[in-house]
């Protein structure tokens, strides 16, 4: 979560803590396989990883 070190620095504060945003799908339109910059592939890793945690650890809150 983006904002993770700041809650548990105290600095932020959960206000509505049973409220979610409503699942989505996200879209990356890119050129395919290897004729991609290696940045925007190390871009959509980076990207999946990220939501893939998001997602574990929102699953088992």
């Amino acid at each position: 979560m983006v904002a993770a070190s700041a809650l548990a620095d105290n600095r932020l504060q959960v206000v509505l803590p049973h409220w979610m945003v409503a699942r989505a799908q996200l879209y990356a339109i890119t050129v395919a396989g290897r004729d991609a910059p290696a940045r925007v592939r190390v871009f959509k890793e980076f990207v999946r990883e990220e939501l893939a945690r998001l997602r574990e650890t929102t699953d088992s809150a």
